[in-house]
């Protein structure tokens, strides 16, 4: 099979079900750091692989948990434009921008190895989704907007 044709396949997934199925699997990790979730999930379906939804959806979690601050937020909203993953967070070193970029950590200390969001941004480029993420008053947020 020809590798770069191998997620071409798109199915209808729905999101909400896959966001609530990652935050259980991420509950151990979310009560390990004493989180505050919120959460408010619409119901939202897209037309991509599946695979690459569970990719993004999962890293962007990941990343909002293992970056998040011990007795902190972490926040999930799904509407129908936009997925938005909100988490406390120390201020990064750099620019947020840069963040974006492969190997890159907004903290040396931090695990992982930096591909995390880069991953989330390969995705939504190849999805035609737009990727917004921000710092601001001690909160990390990662928005992604759905094509129309």
């Amino acid at each position: 099979m020809d590798k770069s044709k191998q997620f071409l396949a798109h199915e209808a997934v729905a999101l909400k079900p896959l966001l609530e199925k990652r935050l259980v699997w991420l509950e151990d990790f979310i009560a390990e750091k004493r989180l505050a979730l919120q959460n408010e999930l619409a119901e939202k379906t897209i037309e991509m692989n599946p695979f690459l939804a569970e990719t993004f959806v999962t890293n962007l979690l990941t990343n909002a948990v293992k970056h998040n601050v011990g007795g902190g937020m972490l926040r999930v909203t799904l509407n129908e434009n936009c997925l938005i993953v909100e988490n406390s967070a120390a201020p990064p070193e750099g620019s947020v921008a840069d963040l974006t970029a492969r190997f890159a950590r907004g903290n040396p200390h931090s695990e992982g190895v930096g591909l995390g969001l880069t991953m989330v941004l390969e995705i939504c480029e190849q999805q035609g989704f737009g990727l917004e993420t921000g710092f601001e008053s001690g909160v990390w947020s990662a928005a992604v907007f759905f094509k129309k």
